[in-house]
């Protein structure tokens, strides 16, 4: 029997047309690598034709048979042009990436030689890759648009053991929802179902919401974010895909959207003419439609075909347990430490049942509430909880901060100002070095002092100095801030705002380092500073606790270039640039000027550092860091 043959027993008719097919050969292996007997499951729902299904194919192969430690140099446009599969681990592999590319995009000038007498074994294998119509100014911008794609089968395979955790609750969900079953397999794609999955550029969760998409459905706050919750993020999940769906009328063009946002895809149909996402595809280009936004419905098909055929593909799963808890309300104020020693849980296990809550309320900072849902073990004596918290004395820590608005346990000194009032962040409620929980052996500000000088908050990359005078509080609009930021910290409409100042209005009007005045007491004035430096605290805590700026490598400023561009092209948060970049004024950079590139690796420096402060090996790596020992 066949490969495909084999594939075709697990596939219904209305779907075996796809395996009849014949499709092109891919060039993956060192030579070539023919992926027609893959199987991709499309219907009238999800359809695929030329440039969806090659795009399909190739990411079958990244899910399907390469691995982590490596990747694909291949053509972004053309996923047929898989050139070369080059080894690139984990740590320090963006070096060899880089070496790798430079190689390639040489070769294929060479290859694109007139003289074929002059070629390399290789350089005529990589020509022979090449569609014999281009001419060599198409091969130069083919070797430009070079791009690597590392490997996802081990990731890939853990995301399918894990999905089993969450899909009973996710189908349920979304069948209530109207949302069709197969997209159960999207977080396959986003995160391969990883509820602490946070994004370089700030989305988290499974289902990587950004923050700004995610305040629509949900609180994403300092202390509670729901973004990071399985449960309340697939609910979120499935309003969003049925807006996107409502708006523009079918479930590809609705997959797209959920990446590239729905009004964005609208351009598209518009600009095209067409609501036919293989027409939009070839036809539609924008400096924001980038390589992510191209494949993520191809990325779906390829995923959730897999997902389906798991237990033919991978006989030998260890699918995770499904989900199951029940639910507490807390009869008062209680800190998560307590609460986990009461239930008989470690903080870890407290916090597998509840992200939505932040590593803050964890570190002690703040508590839970009274009247906050706990989500807790089916095994757990929630009789005995419920007795110890009737019956202990309240934690003179314990504070309520976990849902209201938050105070931070160290506040921030003031900032002088040329004229008029500097107000503090937060009003201070204890010293800066005061114990916030009594187990703690190190502060919040004692690890500012300890951690590595690029993984400090620095205010100024913020734009965080204010002005306060005759009840006007004056700032500066900082990076990724929105007029709904300043709106929700402040408590005023948008519309207020636009009335309190002149040429706020679009986009062009509230930009970066643009002032703002806000009319507030200096209560509400001191809490929007508050709520601002929490936002950007958390960004930078969510960031350095999965990924880590290995080095700084010199990047010149091409013709044409903008750091909002350079930022998306290599996956680096604007504000790390500002960060590795201190005095120079990046929305005005010239042709030629040299930037600080972060290269940013994953995994958290290792000073011993862990979540929960506190802890033994946290002490330890402190200890170790302040020896100057090497982490081990």
């Amino acid at each position: 029997m066949t490969p495909a043959a084999s594939f075709a027993r697990f596939l219904p008719l209305s779907v075996l047309f796809v395996l009849a097919g014949t499709l092109p050969g891919l060039a993956f292996d060192s030579e070539t690598v023919v992926l027609d007997s893959l199987p991709l499951i499309v219907d009238s729902v999800f359809p695929a034709q030329g440039l969806v299904r090659r795009q399909a194919r190739f990411w079958e192969e990244i899910y399907l048979r390469t691995g982590g430690d490596e990747g694909w140099l291949h053509d972004p446009l053309y996923p047929e042009l898989a050139f070369r599969k080059v080894p690139a681990p984990q740590s320090g592999g963006q070096r060899a990436v880089n070496a790798a590319t430079r190689s390639l995009q040489a070769e294929l000038r060479a290859a694109a030689g007139s003289d074929s007498s002059a070629w390399t074994p290789e350089q005529r294998r990589l020509r022979s890759l090449i569609p014999p119509d281009w001419d060599s100014t198409a091969v130069e911008l083919c070797a430009q648009r070079v791009r690597f794609q590392r490997g996802m089968r081990d990731h890939f395979l853990q995301g399918l053991e894990r999905s089993y955790r969450y899909l009973p609750a996710i189908e349920s969900v979304f069948a209530a929802a109207g949302v069709p079953a197969r997209l159960r397999y999207l977080p396959h794609v986003e995160s391969s179902f990883h509820p602490h999955a946070y994004s370089k550029v700030g989305a988290a969760g499974m289902w990587q919401f950004m923050k700004a998409t995610g305040r629509k459905f949900m609180k994403v706050g300092y202390y509670v974010d729901e973004r990071r919750d399985p449960l309340l993020s697939t609910a979120a999940a499935a309003k969003m895909l049925m807006r996107c769906h409502e708006i523009l009328g079918n479930w590809p063009l609705a997959v797209m959207a959920y990446n590239h946002g729905p009004d964005g895809v609208a351009k598209a149909v518009a600009v095209t003419g067409s609501a036919d996402i293989e027409k939009v595809l070839q036809s539609y280009y924008s400096n924001t439609f980038g390589f992510a936004s191209r494949n993520f419905y191809a990325e779906f098909l390829a995923a959730s075909t897999l997902a389906v055929l798991a237990d033919s593909l991978f006989p030998h799963l260890d699918k995770w347990e499904p989900l199951r808890f029940r639910t507490l309300p807390l009869a008062r104020a209680a800190s998560a430490r307590s609460v986990a020693e009461w239930s008989g849980l470690t903080l870890a296990e407290l916090e597998e049942y509840n992200l939505a809550l932040r590593p803050a309320v964890f570190r002690g900072q703040a508590s839970l509430p009274k009247g906050y849902p706990l989500r807790l073990p089916l095994a757990t004596d929630t009789t005995l909880l419920s007795t110890r918290l009737a019956s202990a004395p309240v934690d003179k820590t314990e504070t309520k901060v976990a849902m209201a608005p938050p105070k931070p346990a160290v506040p921030e000194p003031t900032v002088p100002t040329k004229r008029g009032t500097a107000i503090r962040a937060a009003a201070p409620s204890a010293p800066a070095h005061e114990v916030v929980d009594s187990s703690f052996a190190l502060q919040l500000s004692d690890w500012e002092s300890v951690a590595h000088p690029w993984d400090r908050f620095r205010p100024e990359v913020y734009n965080l100095e204010h002005r306060y005078e005759n009840g006007v509080l004056t700032v500066k609009v900082g990076p990724e801030e929105t007029m709904s930021h300043f709106s929700d910290w402040s408590g005023k409409r948008a519309d207020e705002i636009r009335g309190e100042n002149t040429g706020l209005r679009g986009r062009s009007g509230f930009r970066m380092g643009r002032a703002v005045n806000l009319r507030l007491d200096s209560s509400a004035a001191a809490a929007f500073l508050r709520r601002r430096e929490e936002y950007f605290r958390g960004m930078e805590e969510d960031f350095y606790a999965r990924y880590h700026v290995e080095t700084l490598e010199p990047l010149v400023v091409a013709k044409g270039a903008n750091v909002w561009n350079l930022a998306q092209e290599r996956e680096v948060p604007y504000w790390l640039f500002l960060k590795h970049n201190p005095g120079r004024k990046l929305e005005a950079l010239m042709p030629g000027d040299t930037l600080n590139l972060p290269v940013v690796e994953e995994g958290w420096r290792r000073w011993g550092f862990t979540r929960y402060a506190g802890t033994e090996e946290y002490l330890k790596g402190v200890g170790r860091f302040l020896r100057g020992e090497a982490a081990p």
